[in-house]
């Protein structure tokens, strides 16, 4: 899947259901996220945020 937004492309590599990678128009990757049963790990650019669910999963 392709999103353009002001002539900048995103392109979504998806497993199943879920974004796992994120690339732009050179094939740099922008974003990558890591799944167990939520999203656990999601990195952009440099950052990196970790995710922690509850045991209702929100």
């Amino acid at each position: 899947m392709i999103k353009t937004v002001n002539g900048a492309s995103t392109y979504y590599l998806y497993e199943y259901d879920k974004v796992i990678l994120e690339t732009n128009t050179f094939g740099d990757v922008t974003g990558r996220n890591v799944y167990g049963l939520n999203l656990l790990i999601r990195t952009v650019g440099i950052d990196t945020f970790y995710y922690m669910y509850n045991g209702h999963a929100d």
